[in-house]
């Protein structure tokens, strides 16, 4: 029953404009012939008769695109926050007719993370042709499930018909990329050789250059370092060994039990602020490589391109389970965590001596004097985004970044609009 509801109400070739004005064409034709009125008469066969030639005009040339072999292509990645056009449904090769336009309907479901969710739905118009770009404006990163649909519609939106079918993807909204320089808080350039005098023999076996993420932790020159107030790493010119993996840390949101705006504004912004952090340091390093840690599984990032691999693995974060200590290299590692991770500081303190670089966000407090980035979760886009009832509810929780390496903190003034 709910299959054939479903299938009439596909096949119905009037809006709900369309279907109300052929209402008001038949009530005027049954007071026309009632009351003799010759004037409601004509305008009801107007109304009945204009919307018939929209109908057969339209069900005609549906029945023509529906031969053509369409297809949507959703290969290249798609980012949070950018308007771009990134996909395109192609093989449209037929125009519309005039007073007609081919509509995409895009409609699912992004899967944010905690449980939580946003109804997602676009349309696109166009007068047909081979290639039709589509550009996906979500707020947030996350899982896109998605359902497109073809329709010949008129311009004056009475009626419709659809064809070719419906296409299904899931969608990766990979993190929306950062552009401010103050959040890659990381000397991520090789210093140059320091060739001024050595006097002994055993000072020209080295060269002196400032750290780099991913020194060896035994190669610090700590005597030096503490007289000038940065590290200094000791570089053999005969091997230059180096290693060059560095640990990323990426620690999604505990289970809790409130599903909140600023739990899911909090995991967006932690998640492209690793990948902003791996892309800067590969765009200064090219040799540096990664080991992106999410939840219990450890993924080797060694190129460019697969940054783009990290940043779907990272868009698909939500609560994973927390990650065990002994499961990551003893070597230094970039944890980007929220202030409502609580298990942090139990990992940090079974990391023991490796250097820990700490990237969390955190809420404003009352008179500091640090700056705050004001996040403001939805803006004004062309598609319609419709959140659940937890962006209605807010959550602070007064948990402090615990000591135990280098900690940079991003405050965030979370707002819905």
């Amino acid at each position: 029953m709910r299959t054939s509801f479903r299938s009439i109400v596909t096949q119905f070739p009037l809006t709900p404009i369309g279907a109300a004005l052929f209402a008001i064409g038949v009530y005027l034709l049954g007071v026309g012939f009632t009351l003799r009125n010759p004037y409601a008469i004509f305008l009801s066969f107007t109304i009945i008769l204009g919307l018939a030639a929209f109908v057969i005009i339209g069900r005609v040339n549906a029945r023509r695109f529906a031969t053509l072999t369409i297809q949507w292509e959703t290969s290249a990645p798609v980012y949070a926050r950018r308007s771009a056009p990134a996909h395109a449904v192609v093989g449209i090769e037929r125009r519309a007719p005039f007073l007609f336009r081919v509509h995409i309907s895009i409609r699912g479901r992004i899967s944010v993370g905690d449980g939580c969710s946003v109804i997602y739905h676009d349309e696109i118009a166009s007068v047909g042709g081979e290639r039709q770009p589509i550009a996906y404006d979500a707020p947030v990163a996350g899982v896109l499930e998605a359902r497109a649909r073809l329709s010949l519609r008129d311009v004056f939106g009475l009626t419709r018909n659809r064809f070719g079918g419906s296409f299904t993807r899931r969608i990766p909204i990979r993190p929306a990329a950062f552009d401010d320089e103050r959040l890659y808080r990381v000397q991520a350039v090789v210093g140059a050789e320091d060739k001024q005098s050595r006097k002994t023999a055993d000072e020209e076996r080295y060269y002196m250059r400032e750290y780099v993420p991913g020194d060896r932790f035994r190669d610090i020159n700590w005597k030096s370092s503490s007289r000038l107030a940065i590290l200094l790493t000791r570089i053999s010119p005969n091997t230059q060994e180096k290693s060059r993996i560095i640990t990323v840390v990426f620690r999604s949101l505990p289970p809790g039990r409130l599903r909140s705006l600023d739990r899911i504004a909090h995991l967006d912004f932690s998640k492209s602020w690793a990948v902003s952090f791996m892309r800067k340091v590969k765009e200064e390093n090219p040799d540096f490589q990664f080991d992106l840690v999410v939840g219990p599984n450890v993924t080797r990032i060694e190129t460019e391109s697969e940054i783009e691999t990290a940043a779907e693995i990272l868009a698909a974060a939500t609560t994973e389970p927390s990650t065990a200590s002994e499961a990551i290299e003893p070597r230094e590692a970039f944890i980007f965590t929220t202030p409502f991770d609580d298990g942090l500081a139990g990992f940090l303190i079974a990391r023991g001596d490796a250097i820990n670089h700490v990237h969390a966000t955190a809420f404003p407090e009352k008179g500091s004097i640090r700056s705050v980035r004001t996040v403001r979760f939805f803006r004004p886009t062309s598609a319609t985004v419709i959140p659940g009832a937890w962006a209605l509810r807010r959550e602070r929780v007064g948990r402090s970044t615990p000591a135990g390496g280098r900690v940079e903190r991003e405050v965030l003034d979370v707002r819905l609009a």
